[in-house]
C-alpha cells in the first residue's frame, strides 16, 4: 500500500466523525483537479453518462448528463476570461440571456477552458442547461468551489454505458471558435 494512502487512512480512523467527513470531503475536492486537468473536450467526453448528485438537509437529487460541451481557450471573452482559467475542477455560475447557468473549468496546464452541462436526465424529466441550478438547489454559493464536496458531485454509473445499452456520440462544431465539441449520450 501507498505510504502516504496508509499515514492518511489511519489519520482518518483516529478521528472523530465530524471530522472524518471534512477531511473525506477534502480529500475529495484535493482528487477532483486531476480529473479536470485534460483537454475540455476530453473531460466532456468522460463526464457524459456521469451523474451530478446534489444532497440538501432535506433531500437528494441526482441525474445523469446526457449532453454537455467543451469550450476552449476564450478568444473574445475578456470579460469572463478569469473564468476560464480558474484551477480546473471549479464551478463557474453566471447569468447569460438564457437565465442562470453553470459550467466547471477544465483545461490543461497553463490552458484555460471549461464544461457546460446543457442536458441532466432527473428521472422522467430531461433538465436543459438554465434549469440545472433551479432543479439542484444551487445558489451563488457554489461559484468558484471544488465540484466534488459533500454537498454537490459527480459519480460514476454503477453499469457501463455500454452494457446499458448506450453509446457517447461526439459533434463537432460547424466553425471553429470558443465552442470545440459536444457529446450526446444516446440509445444504440
Amino acid at each position: 500500500m501507498n505510504e502516504d494512502l496508509g499515514r492518511i487512512l489511519e489519520q482518518l480512523v483516529n478521528l472523530p466523525r465530524n471530522k472524518q467527513n471534512e477531511m473525506i470531503a477534502r480529500l475529495k475536492a484535493e482528487g477532483v483537479g486531476n480529473f479536470f486537468a485534460r483537454k475540455p473536450e476530453d473531460v466532456a467526453k468522460d463526464l457524459t453518462g456521469m451523474f451530478l448528485v446534489r444532497v440538501t438537509d432535506d433531500s437528494t437529487t441526482a441525474g445523469q448528463i446526457i449532453d454537455i460541451d467543451a469550450w476552449a481557450e476564450p478568444v473574445n471573452d475578456e470579460k469572463n476570461a478569469h473564468y476560464y482559467t480558474q484551477e480546473p475542477g471549479r464551478i463557474y455560475m453566471y447569468t447569460s440571456r438564457r437565465g442562470e447557468m453553470m459550467a466547471i473549468t477544465a483545461h490543461e496546464p497553463g490552458k484555460a477552458g471549461l464544461v457546460r452541462i446543457k442536458e441532466i436526465a432527473v428521472g422522467k424529466s430531461v433538465v436543459t442547461t438554465t434549469k440545472v441550478i433551479p432543479v439542484f438547489e444551487l445558489d451563488y454559493t457554489f461559484d468558484k468551489k471544488m465540484i466534488n464536496d459533500e454537498r454537490l458531485y459527480l459519480a460514476k454509473p454503477t453499469v457501463s454505458l455500454e452494457q446499458a445499452g448506450y453509446s457517447v456520440r461526439r459533434i463537432d462544431p460547424k466553425e471553429k471558435g470558443l465552442w470545440v465539441a459536444e457529446y450526446k449520450l444516446s440509445r444504440r
